[in-house]
């Protein structure tokens, strides 16, 4: 994919001298834009000349006020891999720079539900609340407003000691709640008094 140059010089001839340098070291796809001795080219042409070069619109609107105060341009297309070389040549012929101004890299994002995944800048697998649900196709348990618990018929919180047998009305196991040594059938070591 070819990478676009612009490079603004002093005036149009030293502009058609960095652009006939381009082409005598192999890129072809070179545009010269700026004013001709006795010309008087308006903003809205230049803009348009450098659309037709595939120039953004947004880059043309702030290059074609350089051109109609007497500035050149050079507008290369280089091949992938050439673009530094090519940028090279231009400097070499006194290159005023691109005169756009220069993007800044986007501040990095901090989102207090994933810590994690935000300080080490990685994407976060998924945002559902119940991933679960995304790949086995079953719905959550855990619905708002559903309870497991409340279709068994018994509380999540009770206060009997033996909540499972007490709901589903099973016998204990031990009545004096010393279950393991009353199974064994093994003395106390202390007495409760």
């Amino acid at each position: 994919m070819p990478e676009t140059l612009c490079s603004l010089f002093p005036s149009r001839a030293v502009a058609e001298a960095a652009a006939a340098d381009l082409v005598r070291h192999g890129y072809n796809d070179v545009h010269v834009f700026g004013a001709r001795p006795g010309e008087t080219p308006t903003r809205d042409a230049q803009m348009e000349a450098l659309c037709r070069a595939y120039v953004l619109k947004a880059h043309a609107r702030l290059l074609a006020a350089r051109l109609v105060e007497g500035a050149g341009l050079v507008v290369v297309h280089a091949p992938f891999g050439r673009a530094a070389f090519a940028e090279r040549l231009l400097r070499r012929r006194g290159s005023l720079g691109s005169g756009l101004p220069r993007e800044a890299p986007p501040a990095p994002r901090y989102e207090e539900a994933t810590p994690l995944s935000s300080s080490l800048q990685l994407p976060v697998l998924t945002r559902m609340k119940h991933p679960f649900e995304a790949f086995s196709g079953l719905p959550s348990l855990t619905a708002p407003g559903w309870m497991f618990s409340k279709v068994m018929a018994f509380d999540l919180t009770t206060r009997t000691a033996t909540p499972l047998s007490s709901a589903l009305g099973l016998p204990v196991l031990c009545e004096r709640g010393t279950h393991v040594s009353s199974a064994l059938g093994l003395p106390l070591l202390v007495q409760r008094g």
